[in-house]
């Protein structure tokens, strides 16, 4: 990335789980990792771009990464794949489509919840390890032999390092672009959730859900 060039990520609580407290927490923390890249790495500058619910601002360039929050137990990232939506018990997850010449991905972190408050440390440092994994078109086996918050397993005492904000900088300059259905995609669920619909809980969400 040119020492100029600038890039959005998107950090999208489709579901609503955040209140505004957690929210800003969870932006100041996200920043800090990535501002972390830009000095130790020589990048562009990032903005940190939180949207909530179906709030309008969802519209990231091939340059731009999008990172979904998900509650625990349904997954977006495995709609856009087309399988059942389970988490799999996974702190996170992206994946990547390639139509023609295009790539697409999807990426997404799982709200941990511990004594009824929301780990934001954690959280963080799982948006910026999927960010890597969805930007720089990197497999577990490729990211997670790295050090800091590319780690396979995070423990939210991680911090960018060296190594990471290097990676980034070397792989960050191509064209990935990012899925925004999710965030209709989620709206909808919430509303099926909130009404205690099992349909919110089914494979592929309430699309394939029987009548």
């Amino acid at each position: 990335m040119e020492s100029s060039e600038m890039s959005s990520v998107f950090i999208v609580d489709a579901y609503q789980l955040l209140d505004i407290t957690k929210r800003t927490v969870l932006q100041k923390e996200i920043e800090t990792h990535f501002k972390d890249i830009q000095t130790m790495g020589n990048t562009g500058q990032f903005t940190i771009v939180m949207i909530s619910g179906s709030a309008p601002g969802l519209k990231p360039t091939n340059r731009d990464t999008v990172v979904y929050i998900s509650p625990r137990g349904i997954s977006i990232s495995l709609d856009f794949k087309g399988e059942p939506a389970d988490d799999r018990g996974s702190a996170g997850l992206t994946f990547c489509k390639r139509e023609k010449s295009t790539i697409i991905a999807a990426s997404e972190v799982f709200l941990t919840d511990a004594h009824g408050d929301y780990i934001m440390k954690a959280v963080a440092i799982m948006a910026v390890h999927e960010a890597m994994h969805n930007r720089l078109q990197l497999n577990d086996k490729e990211l997670h032999t790295g050090n800091g918050v590319a780690k396979r397993i995070c423990d939210g005492t991680e911090r960018v390092t060296i190594q990471n904000a290097k990676l980034w900088a070397e792989r960050c300059n191509r064209d990935v672009s990012q899925w925004t259905g999710g965030q209709a995609l989620g709206g909808r669920r919430k509303q099926l959730m909130d009404a205690n619909d099992p349909c919110a809980f089914h494979e592929l969400g309430d699309i394939l859900c029987p009548g």
